[in-house]
Parts: C-alpha cells; sequence; structure tokens
C-alpha cells in the first residue's frame, strides 16, 4: 500500500513538474488541501519550487528509491521487529527481555 506521500513522489517524478491542481485532479484534494501538502513536501525539502511547478529535489529521489526498494505493494504486508523475551498474552507488551527471562528460567 503506497502512501500520501509516496504517492505524491511518483506522481512528481512521472510528470517531471507538478502544481496544486494536479494533486486536486489526481488524488481529489481541496485545493488548499494540495497546496498545503507540497508545502509540506518542500519543508521536507523532498520537492522544490521551480517556476508554476513542483519538481523532485535530490532527497525526494532518493526517498522515492527507497520506497521502491523497501515498500511492498500488497496492502497486507506489514513488517514487524519482535525482540526475544516474554510476552503478556493478552495485550503482546513485553514483561521480560530475553536476559532477564533467563536469568528467571522461563522459556
Amino acid at each position: 500500500m503506497k502512501t500520501n506521500k509516496h504517492q505524491t513522489l511518483i506522481l512528481v517524478h512521472t510528470k517531471g513538474s507538478v502544481q496544486a491542481k494536479h494533486l486536486v485532479e489526481q488524488f481529489g484534494y481541496s485545493s488548499g488541501t494540495a497546496r498545503s501538502y507540497l508545502s509540506y513536501l518542500k519543508r521536507q525539502d523532498l520537492l522544490a519550487r521551480i517556476g508554476q511547478g513542483h519538481v523532485l529535489t535530490e532527497r525526494g529521489g532518493a526517498r522515492l528509491r527507497y520506497f521502491d526498494v523497501a515498500g511492498c505493494g500488497h496492502p497486507d504486508f506489514l513488517v514487524l521487529v519482535r525482540h526475544a523475551g516474554v510476552y503478556c498474552p493478552r495485550c503482546l507488551k513485553l514483561l521480560f527481555p530475553e536476559a532477564q527471562a533467563q536469568l528467571l528460567k522461563i522459556r
């Protein structure tokens, strides 16, 4: 599942340059939301304002490549890291880390 940021960066990469109206057409944003979102991505140094549009910065291109490598198109894909230890069976909160569980002789 692609995030809004990922989809927007793909759109900018595909078109070369985008304006707020492109986000309105593509994603159904209001014009104010589209302008605000482009400004937000600009503050993160993912987009740069060139003339009447926004283009990818070097950092934006790197982020897009990261999404391509680390992302997964399957909406059920979820990566979780669960460190060894003892967890509550109801809430799954870590009760004892692995080292402490070994000292207490808990498997």
